[in-house]
């Protein structure tokens, strides 16, 4: 089972905060909204649950998963002609998250293997919240030059531009997730 080290098991208490459901400004412009969805696992031994993963995985984003985190996006933008200069004068980008986790019945396990088992959930749990962080990074980078576009021509084509700008950062954000 991932997450065995010299027959130690090292748990992170940090997964707890990233399994919790939460809702948190990551920026001023930016609302992150966080969903955790688990699904269920069979088994009892580390066999038995990797047999379970294999044979009943979920869809991530490349094909066959044992988790997953999606973002989903909303954006507003507000436009005002300054001048002789149409700025940007706000963005507000609405990101939520949903992570899907598995999630198996401990109560007939080993000692050992619930230990196994609970230290993969940890590395599955830190493993989605580093895909986040990549998407949360890419969002950043979006809203600051979000916040430049200036358009001498009216504030006619400043949406459009900002839509074309945040699916330029979402295929960024893509990329770095491999």
């Amino acid at each position: 089972i991932p997450g065995r080290k010299s027959g130690r098991v090292r748990l992170c208490p940090g997964a707890v905060v990233a399994l919790c459901p939460a809702v948190a400004p990551a920026m001023a412009g930016m609302t992150v909204t966080s969903d955790i969805r688990y699904y269920h696992v069979g088994g009892s031994t580390a066999e038995s649950l990797a047999r379970s993963m294999r044979d009943n995985p979920i869809e991530g984003d490349h094909g066959a998963a044992v988790a997953n985190v999606r973002p989903q996006y909303r954006l507003d933008i507000d436009a005002r002609q300054q001048g002789q200069v149409c700025r940007v004068t706000d963005v507000d980008l609405g990101i939520r998250f949903v992570t899907t986790l598995p999630q198996a019945d401990e109560s007939g396990m080993s000692p050992r293997t619930r230990a196994y088992w609970r230290s993969f959930i940890a590395f599955t749990a830190r493993h989605e919240g580093t895909h986040k962080a990549i998407y949360q990074q890419c969002a950043r980078d979006f809203i600051a030059r979000a916040r430049r576009l200036t358009d001498r021509t009216g504030c006619g084509t400043i949406q459009s531009e900002a839509r074309r700008l945040l699916e330029a950062s979402k295929q960024a954000s893509e990329s770095r997730q491999a």
